[in-house]
């Protein structure tokens, strides 16, 4: 709309050129030798602009998907205390883009310079050329053609900014044009409801259409495994694994080649699946194997090559990633479906939803999780996760992973409840980690390095004693069966509870997580113009901006006065010095306006490196709540649309008003100087002119304002729905989200297309304004033709056009300054509104260098709550951990165990009571200090894109022999074999691997093209890489199978023996040997003892937990037996 209206006003009239060549004959061919040869100049600006513009906009692009990767994970940099190497990433886009932009602002400024000057230019040498061939300069020729002339401005003023329109809309149709080429997913899955099975697959290949997504397999072998190790043959691999890694980090041993492009693609060869209608099939593998993208390949995510999927029935589809909408949990379960109260309390039930409705009361279901569910811990997103996939009822439902985030208690109901209960008779489709769930599976399919290679009922496949059986042998005994019904957890009967149940009346705006944005209202405050103007340095660019407009605005009333002088000859000086003066002053012109853009394309350029510098690096400081509750679409909106219109629209909004009101000046002081009566016209026209002005603005303002508030919402919407495309296509509500993202984009356009109605509301009323003042100037200079020269008339008349046309644009540009001001308003509250965290560095308060030394962390009355007004989640917490202890964390989901890492890094700050690390208080202390000396292994590992070096050293502290071996030590590549002491095993793990990753391996954003097991391993890498005293881990091997589990204990048990270790952990077995076990209920400490003890109390917490995973007390001695073993031999070594 902007590129064509620019078009349309840039097309001079050709009856203009007519009447010029009537009036000055052959001398007016000048003029269209200089469109000839300015115009073009004009236009190769305008080319050189394009590739400004690509660049540029490609710049915005990373920008936009640095701040996103940024603004959309500042928990996990909070964590790592990485805000400095992000701002410095975003800041490093930036300052690329601040290059182009300056380089394209002083394009403007010449393109600018040339629009304005070139009717003077042309009217310059015409009338020069008029003379020189003999013509006398009569006013009745001078001042008609000047008029002309002038008449010429405005079209060729605008042309080339209607050229930069062009050049916006040529780039942005392209950028479109490549999402309207994109290959489309078609409808490649067949439904056939008189189909014999549920599922068949033939012959189907897939593939990822673009690397990466290379799916880096970790571990492309079911082992060949022998009889499980002993506790000493353990203590000896992982003790020389180590030292074989030290050894190879001391000679720098080379990363492998980064593989090629076609060999990094990862791709599901010749698959034949046919599962019958009504059972229960498992697909198991090692990470990487394949087996989440074969559920995507079977929902069509993943590109299919060849062969033929059809199913028999609808599919529904649970991913192993919850997507949960910023909503209320109602909402997410039922997912645009009818709510039904009976089926959707039924479902919640057999979720186990019912004790956290009870928690979130006294808004329950009803509670908005904030956006991506941040308010709920990871098993309550899966378990909403799973609901919704109940309560959309279909026949065939595919489940990715999707017990691994709950507690062991938890996990049973819930496969009880649910694929054993609610969904029996219908086809389930299920990847698990899970090896104790095996033996309920009608059938199982074994994947290993995108292939099946074993299929078939469980007891087929353990007698066949392949890799599946052998596999079970060794770890598939350490998940005991033996669960009664007796032990069930009691933790479900709560039902019946109206407050649960949602029939109590609930002020659900009270609890509103995310908060509604703010929007100012009336005229933008004098302050913001202030903070504005010193940004951009206004002290110094000032002066230079007066200058500039004394130069421009003398030359342009002495220009007239002079052609006046020199036709009725007042000077005693030869035409040839009259000619040179005014062609002087014609240059003049165009130089004064060239020098008016310079000055303003330096204050744009300081004001928005500035804003932006500022608002991004306090947004980098905003605690975690702040993102916590506001949606990203709203962060961005302020990155990107805001920031855009500081960089190309209010500088040259402002510039072109000041501009003109310094013309308005000049024009009145011309006129009245030649009729004095002027002035009481003009009074009484400017009123008018101010009243309109005045009404124009008020609503021009807020509507701004309420279409920049809109389309945060709708930039909310879209980014939300890019998330979850899987799940959205999968449950077939594409049409739903379309029509929803429509409806916003229409709200949107409403305020759009009240602000266009609004223009043309204000064009009638200038117009009609402005002729009533050439009209009464008119009068004026018939009435006192006897006062003034003819050439003086010609001088008033031919300006009174000049004059009409500034007025209406001095009062549009005001309007687009106020209405434009209000992005420089949003940018500003995020330069000084944004609560910030507590400070990241205290100088008085520095902890010593070496600390913590020993890693003990004291733990008193803790009392938190997430935010004010919310009921505490910690309720006294009291616990010492003495330096070097290793310590369990468990308990129900949502009891706590997470916000105990929050406080520890104190993304939450404490109500009451204090934490101590090595004697020190960690409130007293900055954030940097304390965050930079833990190190966490987070419950949803995230990844950055770039390549996997700047994921584990973003800083570049590390050298790459470093980084490697502990890609090694976290199994994500393959390990050098020591001596006989690796068991079989061990010794084929990650076999090849290494040929796949490398430290310039490819990283999307997210970790996307990584399985959720495969990011926990590189989070477990980057806390090698850290090498803290204090170790963090969040349930960080949920998603891993149990030998990838097994391996990874045995890791941390060699390198952090010394480390004080507090380990968050679904699977018991992973912590039965660790010196402590802490469990949580309700946020309160209900047991925290060593394992033995805790076991030995009738009836407690943690004994009953072990009870139902079929963990014995010799289990518990043994593991106890072989941590202290192997803590001996290290203290050996």
């Amino acid at each position: 709309m902007g590129a064509g209206g620019g078009v349309h006003i840039s097309v001079p009239d050709d009856h203009l050129f007519d009447h010029l060549v009537h009036q000055l004959g052959i001398a007016s061919a000048l003029q269209l030798c200089i469109l000839l040869v300015i115009q073009p100049a004009s236009g190769k600006n305008h080319q050189d602009a394009l590739p400004f513009e690509e660049t540029k906009h490609g710049l915005d692009g990373s920008q936009n998907w640095a701040s996103a990767g940024t603004a959309g994970n500042m928990r996990l940099i909070k964590l790592f205390a990485w805000e400095l190497p992000f701002l410095d990433r975003v800041e490093k886009f930036r300052t690329q883009e601040m290059k182009f932009l300056r380089s394209r602002l002083m394009l403007r400024s010449v393109n600018n310079a040339l629009g304005f000057a070139l009717p003077t230019l042309a009217a310059v040498l015409s009338f020069i050329v008029y003379a020189i061939t003999g013509h006398e300069l009569e006013p009745s020729i001078i001042f008609s053609s000047l008029s002309l002339f002038n008449l010429l401005r405005t079209p060729l003023t605008f042309l080339p900014v209607a050229l930069s329109s062009i050049a916006d809309a040529a780039n942005a149709f392209s950028r479109v044009q490549d999402v309207f080429l994109a290959e489309v997913m078609g409808e490649n899955i067949k439904f056939d409801p008189e189909l014999d099975v549920a599922l068949s697959v033939k012959n189907a290949h897939f593939t990822w259409d673009a690397p990466p997504p290379s799916k880096i397999t970790a571990k492309p072998a079911i082992p060949t495994v022998s009889a499980a190790s002993t506790a000493v043959e353990k203590v000896k691999q992982v003790i020389n694994r180590k030292a074989d890694s030290a050894v190879n980090s001391e000679i720098s041993e080379k990363q492998p080649e980064t593989p090629k492009t076609e060999d990094r693609i990862f791709r599901l060869k010749n698959i034949n699946l046919s599962i019958p209608r009504g059972k229960m099939c498992a697909i198991v593998g090692p990470i990487g194997s394949g087996k989440s993208s074969l559920l995507q390949g079977l929902v069509g995510e993943m590109h299919r090559t060849d062969g033929e999927i059809v199913f028999g029935e609808r599919v529904g589809y649970c991913p192993q990633i919850p997507w949960i909408q910023s909503a209320t949990i109602r909402d997410n379960i039922t997912f645009g479906q009818p709510f039904d109260e009976e089926k959707y309390w039924k479902i919640v039930t057999d979720a186990c939803l019912l004790p956290d409705f009870e928690m979130l009361s006294p808004d329950g279901d009803l509670t908005e999780v904030g956006e991506k569910g941040i308010s709920l811990s990871g098993g309550q997103k899966q378990r909403i996760n799973i609901a919704r996939a109940l309560y959309f009822g279909s026949k065939i439902t595919l489940f990715d992973d999707p017990l691994s985030a709950l507690d062991a208690h938890v996990a049973k109901d819930v496969f009880e409840n649910v694929m054993q209960g609610a969904l029996a008779g219908t086809t389930r489709i299920i990847v698990t980690h899970a090896l104790h769930f095996l033996p309920h599976m009608d059938y199982i399919v074994t994947l290993n390095d995108g292939a099946i290679v074993e299929e078939g009922t469980y007891s087929e496949l353990m007698a066949k004693g392949g890799a599946f059986a052998r596999f079970i042998e060794e770890f598939g005994s350490t998940e005991s069966q033996e669960e009664s019904a007796d032990k069930r957890s009691p933790e479900k009967k709560t039902e019946d509870n109206p407050a649960v149940r949602g029939e109590k009346k609930r002020d659900t705006t009270s609890k509103k997580l995310m908060q509604t944005e703010d929007r100012n209202v009336g005229s933008v405050s004098f302050s913001t113009y202030m903070n504005f103007f010193r940004a951009g340095r206004l002290p110094f660019t000032f002066p230079l901006f007066v200058i500039a407009v004394l130069f421009f605005q003398g030359s342009s009333v002495l220009s007239p006065y002079w052609l006046v002088w020199w036709q009725e000859e007042t000077f005693d000086m030869a035409k040839g010095i009259y000619m040179t003066i005014y062609a002087v002053l014609g240059f003049s012109q165009a130089f004064g306006l060239f020098s008016m853009g310079a000055v303003f394309a330096l204050f744009t350029f300081n004001a928005s490196r500035s804003l932006h510098r500022n608002a991004l690096t306090r947004v980098m400081h905003a605690p975690v709540s702040f993102f916590d509750t506001t949606p990203l679409g709203r962060i961005m909106n302020r990155f990107s649309k805001d920031i855009d219109t500081l960089d190309n629209v209010v500088g040259e909004a402002m510039r072109q008003f000041l501009g003109t009101m310094v013309q308005v000046v000049g024009s009145i002081v011309l006129v009245s100087i030649i009729i004095p009566w002027f002035l009481i016209a003009v009074a009484f026209i400017l009123v008018l002119y101010y009243w309109i002005t005045i009404f124009y603005r008020a609503s021009a303002r807020e509507l701004k304002r309420l279409d920049a508030v809109l389309r945060s919402s709708l930039y909310g919407h879209f980014s939300e729905s890019m998330t979850g495309l899987t799940t959205i296509r999968a449950y077939g509500e594409s049409p739903r989200f379309k029509n929803e993202n429509a409806s916003r984009t229409n709200i949107e356009n409403r305020a759009y297309w009240l602000s266009v109605s609004n223009q043309r509301w204000l064009s009638i009323r200038l117009d009609f304004l402005g002729s009533i003042m050439v009209f009464a100037v008119a009068i004026m200079a018939v009435g006192t033709r006897a006062d003034i020269s003819p050439a003086q008339t010609g001088v008033v008349l031919s300006y009174m056009l000049v004059v009409q046309q500034a007025f209406g644009w001095a009062v549009r540009q005001s309007a687009e300054v106020e209405n434009n001001m209000n992005a420089v308003e949003r940018i500003l509250h995020y330069t000084s509104e944004v609560e910030q965290e507590p400070p990241h560095d205290i100088p008085e308060n520095k902890p010593p260098p070496s600390w913590p030394s020993t890693g003990s962390v004291e733990m008193k009355d803790v009392v938190v709550s997430y935010r004010p007004g919310l009921p505490p989640v910690l309720k006294g917490v009291s616990m010492n951990i003495n330096g070097g202890e290793h310590i369990g964390i468990v308990g129900r989901t949502g009891a706590g165990k997470s916000t105990i890492t929050m406080t520890l890094y104190r993304t939450i700050e404490l109500l009451s009571g204090c934490i101590k690390v090595d004697g020190i208080d960690i409130s007293e202390i900055g954030l940097r200090d304390l965050r930079s000396a833990l190190a966490i292994i987070p419950q949803e590992p995230t990844l950055f894109s770039g390549d996997l070096r700047s994921n584990l050293d973003p800083f570049g502290q590390y050298d790459d022999a470093t980084l490697w071996d502990a890609l090694k030590r976290s199994w994500l590549v393959e390990n050098v074999k020591s001596d006989g002491y690796s068991s079989s095993a061990s010794s084929t793990i990650n076999e090849g691997s290494s040929s796949r990753l490398t430290l310039d391996s490819r990283i999307e954003e997210g970790g996307s093209d990584l399985s959720v097991g495969q990011r926990s391993l590189v989070s477990l890498a980057r806390a090698l890489v850290k090498n803290s005293k204090i170790i963090i881990m969040d349930e960080a091997t949920a998603s891993v199978d149990f030998e990838t589990d097994r391996n990874i204990q045995d890791t941390i048990q060699v390198e952090f023996a010394d480390r004080t270790l507090l380990c968050i952990a679904h699977r018991l077995r992973t912590i039965i040997g660790y010196d402590r076990i802490c469990v949580l209920d309700a946020g309160q400490v209900k047991e925290f003892d060593s394992p033995e003890n805790l076991w030995s109390k009738e009836g407690g917490v943690f004994r009953g937990m072990c009870e139902r995973s079929g963990i014995s007390l010799a289990d518990i001695k043994m593991a106890s037996e072989q941590n202290k073993i192997l803590k001996g031999m290290l203290n050996l070594n």
